[in-house]
């Protein structure tokens, strides 16, 4: 609910070929790579990583919305398309700033090797948005079932995407800036107010931003 595909197979600048690509509310990028099985997993982070720092630096917003526009007029043309601000607009309710915000990492497969999950959890650690999403179907006589599991991430995903946390900066302290700064009143009051409506605004993005203070200035 909280992201749609612009892109299928999409080449890279070196031919190899991201299986899905999203946007999600918060304006990141989302690269999805799709494993059957569980063989060759540290090459598949190896490969997600690639494509992370392709589009990091070498796609822009236009080229995001070629990609777009051609996922769009293949697997769904009946649904209307101008340009991806528009796509996202009409979806979230609000217009993007800017896209390709940062990028988030999902391979999603039948089963992850030991190594697979330490790499991941490590690169996760290092604060890499990764995920590593088990999925197990069950078929049986009343009919199939999937049940899809985070191996790695999801927790935090969720935090970032569904409970909004601004930390309070330890220097936080309004008072500061008349008694010290000598600032009037008023223009102590009118900033905070400006900091509020920032933090808003923010927020009803899903930005991660955070106010800091210097008491320097």
């Amino acid at each position: 609910k909280d992201m749609f595909i612009i892109g299928r197979q999409v080449t890279t600048a070196d031919g190899k070929y991201i299986d899905l690509l999203g946007i999600d509310k918060s304006c990141s990028v989302i690269i999805i790579e799709l494993k059957k099985d569980d063989k060759n997993q540290r090459e598949v982070i190896a490969q997600i990583l690639q494509y992370a720092e392709w589009i990091h630096n070498d796609v822009d917003s236009d080229e995001l919305n070629q990609i777009t526009k051609k996922y769009f007029k293949k697997y769904r043309p009946n649904e209307e398309f101008t340009t991806l601000r528009k796509k996202f607009e009409s979806t979230f309710g609000f217009e993007p700033e800017s896209l390709n915000e940062s990028q988030k990492l999902y391979i999603i497969a039948p089963e992850f090797d030991n190594q697979t999950i330490k790499v991941a959890e490590y690169l996760e650690i290092q604060s890499l948005d990764i995920n590593c999403l088990k999925v197990e179907r069950h078929v049986d006589g009343t009919g199939e079932t999937v049940n899809v599991t985070f191996v790695v991430g999801g927790k935090r995903a969720k935090i970032r995407s569904d409970k909004l946390h601004r930390p309070e900066h330890p220097n936080l302290d309004w008072n500061y800036y008349t008694m010290y700064g000598h600032w009037e009143e008023k223009t102590t009051e009118e900033i905070k107010r400006i900091c509020e409506c920032v933090s808003k605004y923010s927020d009803e993005r899903g930005w991660k931003m955070q106010l800091e203070f210097n008491q320097g200035h």
